[in-house]
C-alpha cells in the first residue's frame, strides 16, 4: 500500500466520524489531541500523514479502534462496528429488548418461502 492510499483512507475514515459526531469539530479535535489545527488540515487535505502517536489518540477520543481509522472499510462496516461497540455499553435489560426488537424486525421483513 502506498502513503498515498494511506492517507486518503485515513481522510475517508475521519470524515466518517466527524459526519457520525457533528458535535466534534476538526478544531475541536486538534484541540483534544494536542495538534495544531494547520496540522489536522495538513492531514485532512493529504499533505501529511499523522503519527501513530496522533491515530491513536483520535481512536481513543472517538472511543473506536485505531483500526477504523487505518483500514479500508464501508461506511456500512463502519456502523456495524460502532454499534456493536455501543451494543457492548447497554446493560443486560436493554441488550435483551434491543435484541428482541432486531429479531422481530428481521422474522417480519424477511418473507417466508410461501409468499
Amino acid at each position: 500500500m502506498t502513503i498515498e492510499k494511506l492517507r486518503k483512507i485515513i481522510i475517508n475514515n475521519l470524515n466518517i466520524l466527524l459526519r457520525k459526531h457533528p458535535e466534534i469539530t476538526l478544531k475541536s479535535l486538534s484541540q483534544k489531541i494536542g495538534a495544531s489545527d494547520s496540522y489536522m488540515h495538513k492531514v485532512m487535505s493529504g499533505l501529511c500523514t499523522p503519527t501513530l502517536e496522533k491515530l491513536v489518540l483520535i481512536s481513543n477520543y472517538f472511543n473506536v479502534p485505531v483500526t477504523v481509522l487505518l483500514t479500508a472499510n464501508d461506511e456500512v462496516s463502519q456502523d456495524i462496528q460502532i454499534i456493536s461497540e455501543n451494543l457492548k455499553k447497554l446493560p443486560p435489560e436493554a441488550l435483551q429488548i434491543t435484541k428482541e426488537q432486531v429479531n422481530y424486525m428481521y422474522k417480519t421483513s424477511v418473507k417466508s418461502p410461501d409468499s
